[in-house]
C-alpha cells in the first residue's frame, strides 16, 4: 500500500503540467501607460508603450523601432485594455510596467478611477511611479532619446537619478496609494517632455485625488524634507565673495503635534549633515579657510525659509498632503474628532508650524 501511494505521489509530481501556461512570446509587456482626455467628446485616451522584442537586439546602424505606442479611446480602463488587446493580438501584461502618466486635463478631473484598475491587478509592480504631465501624457511615451529608445525605462531611470537632487518627488506607486487612501492628498512628480528629452522637476499637488496646483523645484525640495526623503542633494550658499556648494549626505525629519496655549501646533525638527564639496569665487583664490559655522547657519536659514514658504502656500490652498491630520488623530483624537469634517477647509489653514533646523558640516574635502 505504501509503495502504491509513493508511485501515485511520484506520478503526480512528474506528470503534472502548468494549467495556466502562457508563453513569454505570447504576451505584450506594457512598460508605460498614459491617460489623456479625448479632444472631442467625453471619452478618455489610453496609450501604452510596448517593446518590440525582435528589434531590441538589432545591430548598431540598423534603423528599427524598438518600441510601439498604441492608443485607444473608452470610458473605463478595463474596456480600453480589451480594445488594445484586439489590435495587438497578444494579452497585455502589466507586471513590468514602470510608469503611469496622467495628462493635466485628466488629472484635474481626478485619477482615482484610473488607479483603481492597477491597484486591483495582482501583477502590478508596486515600485512603478505615477507622474502628472504638464500637457499631454501620450507625448511622454513618444519621446525618443538616442541613448535610451524605451521612453518608459528612460523616465524611470531619470527619476531615480533626480532623487539625488531632491528637486522632484520620488515616491513609488505603493507610497502614493497609501497617502491617497489616507487623506486623498499627496504630491506627485511633474514631467515635461520634448521630442528627445524629459524634464522632471517640481511636483503636482493633489487634493481629493485631483490636481489643483503645480509646485516649483524649491517647493518640491521642501516637500521632500517634510516627507523625510532627502538622502542626497546639493545646496549652494553665498558668503561675501564666495559661493559654497554643500552636499547633503543625510537628513532626518521628525514631526510632532503639540499644544501651545491650548492651540494645536506642529513641531518640525530637521537635522542635516553635509559636506562642503566646492568653494567658488571669480575674484578671490584664498579658499583654504572654510567658515563652517556661517555655512551651517546659511543652510539652516535656507531650508527653514523653503519649508515655511511651502507650508504657507499649502495653507492658502487649503490642502494637507503630509497627513498632519493623521498625526493629530494619533496624539490628540479629541481635536481630530472635533475638526475632522472641515480639516482642510477651515482648521488646517489656522495651524501654527514651528520649524527647527540644525545643520552640521562633517567634512570640507581633502584640502582640510
Amino acid at each position: 500500500m505504501k509503495k502504491l501511494f509513493a508511485c501515485v505521489l511520484l506520478f503526480g509530481l512528474l506528470l503534472s503540467g502548468c494549467w495556466d501556461l502562457n508563453d513569454i512570446d505570447e504576451r505584450s509587456f506594457v512598460l508605460g501607460v498614459a491617460f489623456d482626455k479625448e479632444q472631442m467628446g467625453e471619452k478618455y485616451v489610453m496609450s501604452i508603450e510596448i517593446p518590440v522584442l525582435a528589434n531590441l537586439g538589432a545591430e548598431k546602424g540598423v534603423s528599427a523601432d524598438q518600441s510601439l505606442v498604441l492608443s485607444t479611446t473608452g470610458t473605463a480602463v478595463a474596456q480600453m485594455i480589451k480594445s488594445l488587446e484586439l489590435r495587438n493580438w497578444r494579452p497585455l501584461f502589466f507586471g513590468h510596467t514602470k510608469i503611469i502618466v496622467f495628462g493635466e486635463e485628466v488629472a484635474r478631473e481626478g485619477i482615482w478611477s484610473f488607479l483603481n484598475f492597477f491597484e486591483r491587478n495582482p501583477h502590478t509592480d508596486l515600485r512603478l511611479k505615477v507622474y502628472i504631465a504638464d500637457g499631454e501624457a501620450r507625448d511622454v511615451l513618444q519621446t525618443s532619446n538616442p541613448r535610451e529608445p524605451l521612453a518608459s525605462i528612460y523616465l524611470n531611470r531619470l527619476t531615480e537619478l533626480e532623487s539625488l537632487t531632491a528637486r522632484t518627488i520620488t515616491q513609488n506607486f505603493q507610497d502614493s496609494l497609501i497617502r491617497l487612501h489616507d487623506t486623498g492628498n499627496t504630491i506627485l512628480p511633474r514631467v515635461r517632455s520634448t521630442e528627445t528629452e524629459f524634464v522632471i522637476g517640481g511636483g503636482a499637488l493633489i487634493k481629493d485625488w485631483k490636481l489643483i496646483a503645480w509646485l516649483g523645484e524649491n517647493e518640491a525640495f521642501a516637500a521632500q524634507f517634510l516627507f523625510d526623503e532627502v538622502t542626497k542633494s546639493n545646496i549652494s550658499v553665498k558668503l561675501d565673495e564666495y559661493i559654497y556648494s554643500v552636499f547633503v549626505s543625510s537628513s532626518s525629519t521628525k514631526i510632532k503635534p503639540v499644544l501651545i496655549s491650548e492651540q494645536l501646533a506642529f513641531k518640525i525638527d530637521i537635522k542635516i549633515e553635509c559636506i562642503v564639496n566646492e568653494v567658488f569665487s571669480l575674484t578671490r583664490m584664498d579658499t583654504d579657510y572654510v567658515p563652517l559655522k556661517e555655512i551651517e547657519n546659511k543652510v539652516t536659514e535656507f531650508v527653514t525659509d523653503l519649508i515655511n514658504h511651502l507650508l504657507e502656500k499649502l495653507q492658502s490652498l487649503k490642502v494637507d498632503p503630509f497627513a498632519f491630520s493623521q498625526l493629530t488623530f494619533r496624539y490628540y483624537p479629541e481635536i481630530w474628532t472635533k475638526h475632522k469634517n472641515h480639516w482642510d477647509e477651515e482648521f488646517f489653514p489656522q495651524i501654527q508650524f514651528l520649524v527647527n533646523c540644525e545643520t552640521q558640516v562633517r567634512q570640507t574635502g581633502i584640502l582640510e
